[in-house]
């Protein structure tokens, strides 16, 4: 189930952190009761699950963290002076709400000290989104001038208007095909009305079917009704030319932010698998002073890609790296986090 926005709360000193942190990932604006975690300079003076020491750890933090009791507390991070600490606290903060509880943080080792300690460095990769790119009409022109389509309708434009009415009806048929053969080349709207050209057409027909004297006295008549119906052809053809370019305009401009788009993820994916690769830890543990009675072993840092889910299939395939998806990464937001866990408190002094 996801947690929902987390609940961190900072002493006065952390305040500036705080609002770093919440510029990766979505928290509570004024988060009431037990908090998620809680940043601070010193010994925590705020109930929280999680704390994260932003300072030196001195005598009183260690007292402190001595007195506190297994069990109460569900982890703890140490970020030194100097460290770049709200990329830190953000992933490590997210991470650890995956899973509220750790068996090692409700373990003490030999010196019956708790086992919450940890260390982390993080980073985080932005997904820009690429904007649209401006199609250039001559590229659509030229485009136009290579497709069979397009040239047999301007053929057939230029066979409108003969002065007999066989060689009229077939010119109109021929345009009549040419015209819906330019939906083959794309998603095209409804064709528009043919009502003027049909009506040009209709006077061409009745004026080259006169005879006999009917016809000397019409020639001019014939001449205009030819004209116009070739005129009302190229119109159409215009028209429905113009719809094709914008057709064309919007494919070629879904089908470049789709490249551009499948360009951009590959690049975030590839920064961010490097910008994990070059994360090293901002102090080494001495676990010789946090000895356990099962185990010589030092727990081994383990680096995770913190990612908003809408985008876990765009790094599904990230080999070698764990991958989390979570509501509380904000989206074209990638979190990269090296974390060291497991020890006590005494391993970092």
């Amino acid at each position: 189930m996801p947690h929902g926005p987390l609940k961190i709360a900072a002493d006065p000193a952390n305040a500036g952190l705080l609002d770093e942190v919440r510029a990766l990932v979505q928290t509570e604006d004024s988060p009431e009761g037990r908090s998620d975690a809680y940043l601070c300079r010193g010994v925590p003076g705020h109930d929280a699950a999680h704390i994260v020491v932003v300072a030196e750890l001195d005598d009183a933090v260690d007292q402190w963290d001595a007195a506190v009791p297994v069990q109460s507390l569900a982890g703890a991070l140490w970020i030194p002076p100097g460290q770049d600490a709200a990329a830190a606290v953000a992933a490590w903060a997210a991470l650890r709400m995956q899973t509220p509880t750790t068996p090692l943080s409700d373990l003490t080792d030999n010196n019956q000290r708790a086992l919450r300690w940890s260390v982390a460095a993080a980073t985080h990769v932005e997904h820009h989104t690429p904007g649209d790119e401006q199609i250039d009409e001559a590229e659509i022109r030229a485009w136009l001038e290579e497709q069979p389509q397009v040239r047999e309708l301007g053929q057939a434009v230029d066979r409108l208007g003969a002065d007999n009415a066989e060689a009229a009806l077939a010119g109109a048929e021929r345009f009549r095909a040419a015209l819906a053969s330019l939906d083959e080349l794309g998603g095209m709207p409804p064709a528009p009305p043919q009502a003027a050209f049909e009506a040009a057409l209709a006077e061409q027909l009745r004026q080259v079917q006169l005879s006999g004297l009917r016809r000397w006295r019409s020639s001019k008549a014939r001449e205009l009704s030819c004209r116009e119906t070739a005129t009302a052809g190229r119109e159409l053809a215009a028209d429905r030319l113009r719809q094709l370019i914008e057709v064309r305009r919007a494919e070629l401009a879904a089908q470049r932010r789709e490249e551009q788009s499948h360009s951009a993820a590959q690049q975030w994916l590839d920064t961010t698998v490097k910008a994990l690769a070059e994360l090293t830890l901002p102090v080494e543990p001495d676990f010789d002073k946090s000895p356990r009675s099962w185990t010589q072993d030092a727990p081994q840092p383990r680096r995770y890609i913190l990612v908003n889910p809408e985008h876990s299939d765009a790094f599904a395939r990230v080999a070698g790296v764990q991958v989390r998806a979570l509501d509380v990464v904000l989206p074209d937001t990638a979190l990269c986090l090296l974390v060291q866990s497991g020890f006590s408190l005494p391993a970092l002094r």
